[in-house]
């Protein structure tokens, strides 16, 4: 189940990083660098679901 969320994230975090780098080249800083924090944070969450660093329901393991 982490592994599919993860892979459920990773592609919205790419998307989101890339409107964050368009968005800031054509309006302004305040919405493209909201939609670059985001989207990296995102992509953060993404890589610790897949690599099974984070496991939020191995709580009964211990």
């Amino acid at each position: 189940m982490n592994i599919g969320l993860g892979i459920m994230l990773l592609p919205i975090g790419i998307i989101l990083i890339i409107l964050g780098v368009l968005s800031r080249k054509k309006n302004g800083k305040i919405t493209g660098n909201g939609l670059l924090f985001v989207g990296s944070i995102m992509l953060a969450l993404s890589t610790l679901l897949i690599t099974g660093i984070y496991d939020p329901y191995a709580k009964h393991i211990r």
